[in-house]
């Protein structure tokens, strides 16, 4: 390994030493390859496999971890990552501790806000008032046995009014360098941070005005889900992915589709354009999450729509640049194989607090009846 790939792909460290557990080592060696790589796109294969994941949204009658495995028998395979939503408020994180223990890497997407939208949010953040929250959520997540990425606000750029909205480009920094320093204070290095604008955003030079600086990000991502809009996944995601390439950061996409009407193959054809797209021209790409959902403000994403959906979904899991694992825990490292029904790792503990109960009420339980553990957001345009 050449000094050079070793400066471009710092990332790769996770803090071992502050872990300081065999899991998390069998993580990192996962994790982490160096062949030197581009800054460009190119028409060649990519040197880095990247981890597949997605948010699986519980149907009625699930819980978050049922969705999870339900989603993972689907496509045959286990997710390399899984999301979960965390209003700003709440604490709880049995289901990032199951993954863990089971070789994903958790994603938590954290709020701003817990109900109410508030345009004042970073301001207040910066001032203190949240203080006491944000080291809550420190020292809970330095607590998981492994590393953990943190999607603080994610679409931060949304319009005033709008709920992922807390305040200017300038206040939504210093409130992003205020939180990571008080993660950094409590120890949490075991934290990632992930700031994920609208991919959309990008075009019109907007997402970048948001940005903290390299020394507060560890991860660049973009987001589309797009309402109604049945734009290409390069289109989508082309001038997200040119800004990110020239940093020095893994870069992350998260996306969901609705089905075209009066086209019923446009969903499935689209998957495996995506599919192509990254496997030959996004060689700085290191995650590709999907948006396994029924919007409740209204939007079909999930990917199994249609058995045709389905089946392209499965194949871009499937396909070999997609097959990075995590590692670690009682997972099957890097073979990104589902484990078996009996296997402990597929089994979460009856008692864990991590099955997303509602913003207002931490500590509670949802009903066994409840469509879904968290509402996912509705999705904004692209």
């Amino acid at each position: 390994m050449t000094r050079t790939t070793l400066r471009r792909h710092r990332w790769y460290r996770w803090g071992a030493g502050a872990l300081g557990t065999a899991i998390s080592i069998a993580m990192l060696a996962a994790l982490v390859t160096a062949p030197a790589a581009s800054s460009t796109p190119t028409s060649t294969r990519p040197a880095f496999r990247l981890m597949w994941g997605a948010y699986a949204n519980a149907k009625p009658g699930q819980s978050i971890f049922e969705a999870v495995t339900s989603l993972e028998k689907e496509v045959g395979r286990k997710l390399a990552i899984a999301n979960k939503y965390h209003p700003f408020s709440d604490h709880s994180y049995g289901f990032e501790q199951w993954q863990l223990a089971r070789g994903q890497l958790p994603m938590v997407s954290w709020r701003g806000t817990d109900d109410t939208p508030d345009a004042n949010r970073a301001a207040k953040i910066v001032a203190g008032e949240y203080d006491g929250v944000i080291k809550a959520a420190a020292d809970g997540l330095k607590a998981l046995s492994g590393p953990v990425l943190v999607r603080f606000n994610w679409e931060m750029d949304q319009s005033p009014g709008d709920r992922q909205y807390i305040g200017s480009p300038d206040e939504f920094i210093q409130a992003w360098r205020h939180i990571h320093d008080i993660f950094q204070s409590r120890g949490a290095k075991n934290v990632k941070w992930v700031w994920a604008p609208r991919a959309g955003s990008f075009k019109k030079s907007e997402g970048q005005q948001y940005y903290p600086g390299d020394a507060y990000v560890d991860w660049i991502g973009g987001s589309a889900v797009p309402v109604n809009n049945f734009a290409s996944f390069n289109d989508l995601f082309r001038t997200f992915y040119r800004w990110g390439a020239a940093k020095d950061k893994p870069l992350l996409i998260w996306a969901g589709v609705q089905e075209k009407p009066g086209n019923p193959g446009w969903k499935a054809n689209w998957f495996d354009r995506a599919r192509s797209t990254i496997v030959n021209t996004m060689p700085e790409l290191r995650a590709f999450i999907y948006y396994h959902a029924l919007a409740p403000r209204g939007g079909d994403f999930w990917a199994d729509t249609t058995a045709q959906a389905l089946a392209s979904f499965r194949r871009m899991g499937q396909n070999a640049h997609f097959r990075r694992m995590h590692g670690g825990g009682g997972g099957s490292g890097g073979t990104g194989s589902t484990p078996t029904p009996t296997s402990s790792s597929s089994t979460p503990p009856p008692t864990s607090s991590g099955t997303t109960p509602p913003p207002t009420s931490p500590s509670s339980t949802p009903p066994p009846t409840s469509p879904r553990s968290t509402p996912p957001p509705s999705p904004s345009p692209a």
